[in-house]
């Protein structure tokens, strides 16, 4: 059963990140703003969220299951740099609601980890696959 939650939580995980990709770059395609702009980016925000608080009970699974010892292997160490990118991830999210002269700055960094987390996931998928 512990497998189980282990996968689902997973994939939950990674396709909670998919989601949250597609609205910011949905708004920007598709020219919202104003108010329903920031409805949107507040579902952003809260994908985001759900993505770190799915991804932690992902992470808390094997650990729990079998201890710190796991941490050798190469997919529970990509896991969790992944983690730990989620939580730069959420905080320069965060930082980006209130931003008005570091906007660019921060929206650059915002989209750089996002690639880095992007790529660390699908290695990490790949690596467990094998």
């Amino acid at each position: 059963m512990r497998d189980f939650f282990l996968v689902m939580s997973g994939w939950l995980a990674a396709t909670i990140f998919g989601t949250t990709l597609l609205v910011p770059w949905g708004v920007d395609a598709l020219r919202i703003s104003g108010r329903p702009r920031r409805r949107f980016m507040t579902l952003h925000l809260a994908l985001g969220i759900a993505v770190l608080v799915v991804g932690l009970a992902h992470g808390v699974l094997p650990i729990s299951g079998a201890g710190l010892s796991l941490l050798r292997k190469p997919a529970l160490l990509l896991g969790l740099s992944a983690l730990l990118l989620l939580m730069l991830q959420a905080v320069l999210g965060t930082a980006l609601r209130g931003a008005r002269a570091a906007r660019p700055q921060l929206r650059g960094a915002h989209l750089a980890t996002m690639l880095a987390l992007a790529g660390i996931i699908v290695v990490h998928i790949l690596v467990i696959r094998a």
